[in-house]
This record gives C-alpha cells, sequence and structure tokens, in this order.
C-alpha cells in the first residue's frame, strides 16, 4: 500500500537473516519494484553504491537492518519507515527514522510505522515495557532518554514479561519477583529521565536573547558565505574554465569541456543538475561550499592566481575603468591572522584565527580616504565600461605597491579593529553561558599579509 500511494519505503530488521528472507518474498510480492537488501554482510562503500543505485529505479523497497540506522542519509533516496522488527532500546527507533525525517527531505510528509504481531508475546511485552514507557518520557520530557539498562537486564525482564502474560490468571505459577524487576526498571528509567530534565534545565540558554543570536549567525555567514554566493563563483569559474553552465536556481553543469585536473572533481563526468540550497530532488547534486566539487575549485583558481600561472583565470592584480566610482578606488584583499588565548581547565591554550578581509579607500595612497566594509564589498559587483593599456594599468599597481610604508598603519589598524570585534563577540558567548575563569586574549599578527590589489578608475579618466 505504501508503494502504491507514491511511498519509497525503509523496512528495519534485526537480524541478517530477517532481512534476507523479507527481501526475498518482497521481490517476489512487489512487480516492477526494486527491492534491496542491505546488512552488515555489505562493507560500508558498497552499502552507498546499492543505495545510489536504487536512486535510478521510480518504485524502490529497502530492506535494511540496524547498520543503516547511523551515519549515512537517506532523506534523498525514501520517505517512509516501517519497523519491522521492534528493537529493545526505544531510541533506536528515533535512529531510524532520523536517517530519512532530516533536513533536506523534499517531501512534506514522512510516513513511520511499528510492525507487530498481535498473537507474539515477546513483541506486546517490548510494546508495553519499553515503548510505551519510552513514549511517555518522551512527551513529558520533550527528548529521548535510553533505557538504563543492558541488553541482558532488559531480555530478562521482557521474557519474565512474556512468562508472565503467558498463563491465564487461574493457572499461573507463582514466580516471585516478575513485577518487581519490571518496576525496578522502570523506576531506574524515571530517574534517569528526572536527572536528564534537571540537567536541561542546567544547561538551558534561556539568558541568550535572540537578537544576539541572530547577529552572531549573520557574521558567520558574511564570513564563510551562503549559497548564492557558492553558486555564483562555481558559475562564474566554470565558465572561466571552459565549461558550460545554464540555469538559474537549478543549474545545469556541463564539466566535459573543463581541463582533466578540473572535471576529475566534479561529482559526475557527464552533465548534472546542481542546487546550492536544500532540499534536492532525486538527481540533483547539493553542491555546499565544503563540498569536494566546490573546495577543490576553489583551490585550483586561488593556487594558479598565487603561482602566476599563465592560464589562472584570477589575478592578484587588476585594473578597470567602471561607471561604480567618481575617483579611483583600490580594492585591497588582506589576510588577518590572530592568536586567541584563552583558559580551559586551568591551562592557557592559544589557537590560530585568520580571515580574508576586503579594504578600499579612494585617492592616492599617501593621502587614501579609507571606505567602510559595504562599500568595499561593493566593488566587487562593479562592471568594466572601458580598456586600460597594460603600461598604465602596471604604473597604477606600482603606485600602490610602493607605498606600502604608508598604507601600513591603516592595514594594521583594521587588524587591531577586528582583535577588538573577535574579542567582543567571545566575550558575549562567555556571558551568555556564564562561562567563568579569565578573558580570552585576542592579538593580531602584524604585518598585515596583502594578497591581492584592484584598482578602479572612473570611466572618464
Amino acid at each position: 500500500k505504501l508503494v502504491k500511494d507514491g511511498f519509497k519505503p525503509i523496512l528495519f530488521c534485526r537480524f541478517i537473516p530477517t532481512a534476507e528472507y523479507v527481501a526475498e518474498h518482497l521481490r517476489k510480492a512487489l512487480k516492477g519494484v526494486q527491492v534491496e537488501a542491505i546488512t552488515g554482510n555489505l562493507p560500508p562503500a558498497e552499502r552507498e553504491e546499492r543505495i545510489e543505485a536504487m536512486g535510478e529505479h521510480k518504485k524502490r523497497v529497502l530492506v535494511a537492518t540496524d547498520c543503516l540506522s547511523e551515519g549515512i542519509n537517506l532523506q534523498e533516496f525514501f520517505d517512509a519507515v516501517i519497523h519491522y522488527d521492534l528493537a529493545w532500546n526505544p531510541p533506536r527507533h528515533e535512529q531510524r527514522e532520523g536517517r530519512v525525517d532530516r533536513y533536506g527531505q523534499p517531501k512534506k510528509f514522512v510516513r513511520v510505522l511499528t510492525y507487530y504481531g498481535e498473537d507474539n508475546l515477546i513483541d506486546g511485552r517490548v510494546l508495553d515495557v519499553l515503548i510505551r514507557k519510552h513514549h511517555a518520557i518522551r512527551k513529558a520530557l520533550g527528548v529521548s532518554v535510553p533505557v538504563p539498562a543492558d541488553s541482558s537486564q532488559v531480555m530478562e525482564v521482557i521474557i519474565n514479561a512474556v512468562i508472565e502474560s503467558g498463563f491465564s490468571p487461574g493457572q499461573q505459577l507463582a514466580l516471585p519477583g516478575l513485577e518487581e524487576k519490571r518496576d525496578e526498571l522502570h523506576q531506574e528509567w524515571e530517574s534517569v529521565s528526572e536527572r536528564e530534565g534537571r540537567s536541561r534545565t542546567l544547561f538551558a540558554q534561556e539568558t541568550i536573547h535572540p537578537d544576539d543570536v541572530a547577529a552572531e549567525l549573520q557574521a558567520v555567514r558574511a564570513a564563510i558565505g551562503r549559497g548564492t554566493d557558492v553558486q555564483w563563483f562555481m558559475r562564474t569559474a566554470i565558465d572561466a574554465q571552459g565549461g558550460s553552465v545554464t540555469g538559474e536556481e537549478v543549474l545545469e553543469i556541463d564539466p566535459r569541456e573543463l581541463p582533466t585536473a578540473l572535471s576529475d572533481l566534479m561529482p559526475s563526468a557527464q552533465p548534472f543538475e546542481a542546487k546550492f540550497e536544500l532540499p534536492v530532488e532525486t538527481g540533483q547534486v547539493y553542491l555546499n561550499r565544503a563540498h569536494p566539487a566546490v573546495a577543490g575549485l576553489a583551490n585550483y583558481v586561488f593556487e594558479s592566481a598565487l603561482d602566476n600561472s599563465a592560464t589562472a583565470v584570477a589575478r592578484r592584480c587588476g585594473v578597470i575603468r567602471t561607471n561604480a566610482v567618481d575617483k579611483r578606488t583600490t580594492l585591497v584583499l588582506a589576510r588577518l591572522r590572530f592568536s586567541i588565548k584563552a583558559t580551559r581547565g586551568g591551562h592557557r591554550h592559544e589557537n590560530l584565527a585568520e580571515e580574508l578581509r576586503l579594504l578600499a579607500f579612494e585617492g592616492a595612497p599617501g593621502n587614501a580616504t579609507w571606505l567602510d566594509d559595504e562599500a568595499a564589498e561593493a566593488l566587487l559587483d562593479a562592471k568594466p565600461t572601458g580598456n586600460v593599456d597594460v603600461a598604465q594599468a602596471r604604473n597604477f599597481i606600482r603606485r600602490v605597491t610602493d607605498a606600502q610604508d604608508a598604507l601600513s598603519p591603516a592595514l594594521d589598524q583594521a587588524a587591531h579593529d577586528r582583535a577588538v570585534a573577535l574579542l567582543e563577540a567571545h566575550e558575549r558567548v562567555r556571558e551568555a553561558s556564564r562561562a567563568r575563569g579569565r578573558r580570552p586574549e585576542v592579538e593580531p599578527f602584524l604585518p598585515v599579509d596583502v594578497l591581492g590589489i584592484y584598482i578602479y578608475l572612473p570611466a572618464g579618466v
């Protein structure tokens, strides 16, 4: 019925033989449906390959053991979960469901079913002793709390419960300790739940104001870039290297004309669709800033620019004429590096932090008027409106490089200002989390590294 309703389900089984015979039965019962069994008998790499291959089939059913309940995301290919075997530790059910019901799932609803036999004493006792108790705790606390016992203790309680329910009241034998063991397990479970509740109260972050979190999040996004920034970079860099990119929100990337060093980085040697925000549809590739294709292309562009390669599409220096400025404006790409010292556990620790910053000034280097961060970043969108003679461009660049002594105080001050901002951010987090101990120290490494110089000339000059 799930398949008929358009769902692509996963059946989770506890034992490998169970998964294999269930899959074998379903292959016979479900015509035109791709059915696979994936268990711990397969190495991890092959498991992922089989799942990827299943994505090519419109109708598919996966039968798996708990080897797939952790460490692999299945939301791209499946949208329903059936617990064919009941786990003795109820949070295991949530781990199974979490492989499908997670960020990036394209379906609005995920179907979850718990399958059990009414005439199966083990299933019935697991439901009574574990599953329902777990749901009650989760409903009251808001989080899952694992069973506070090992599998042998849980099994003893379950078997005792089965024995207890296997006799009619008139026949039941007087076996001492059956109810006591179940009650002991529940009491211990409730005690752990109470401790968890107190712990959550202790570490609750009600003191953090949402506006403060939003400000820090905005700063992080500005530093690492958004999906739209990654999309712009991939479109621009691939096109500049000879590849083909078409589309708007969903890009179709054809890597076949790229240099071999770049085409090997792409997710496919053939044209493929890419998205830069979740969720993605089946067959599409989600490219974020950490994806090997994005990171590899960025390294290639950056390193070829630093090496002054003849084939580089990016340069460390450049001069253009543009309508975006009224007077000569210079954009400096600077690398700022900081030492952050903090005390943890009575020991002093030092970390290195670094970031790239855009700094811009108008006029000659010796009489520079420095612009704010927003104005500096806006220069990245400037379009050239005229050519600049090569000799003239070199002369403008040389004026800046020769004026290093005049620019150094402003660059050093920018590093000091950024160090103060970093320290304030650390202090805000410390105050919100009620951290104790010595306040951290943030010191810039000087002089500032200049990685790029770009000069913008008014169109009429």
